[in-house]
């Protein structure tokens, strides 16, 4: 998904970190551009239209529903997609 919001100027360029965890959740952690362009996403046909895709497959969870997000060290395993 980053890529996608880099070309929507909503992103930086810096690399994101894909992950999965035991229950085969997948982790995307990437950089906002700033507070702005986080709300600007929300109304961006662009990313509306990949976002009803994503709904279709999987569900949006908080990091802090991750249970390995309620360890001090957690383990995830890292993933390389490019």
């Amino acid at each position: 998904m980053s890529p996608i919001l880099r070309q929507q100027d909503l992103a930086t360029g810096r690399p994101p970190i894909l992950m999965e965890v035991k229950d085969g959740t997948f982790v995307e952690v990437f950089e906002w551009k700033s507070k702005l362009a986080m709300e600007q996403a929300h109304s961006n046909p662009v990313i509306l239209k990949i976002g009803e895709g994503f709904a279709e497959a999987c569900e949006y969870l908080p990091v802090g529903k991750v249970e390995e997000a309620a360890n001090l060290f957690s383990q995830f395993k890292p993933l390389n997609l490019i």
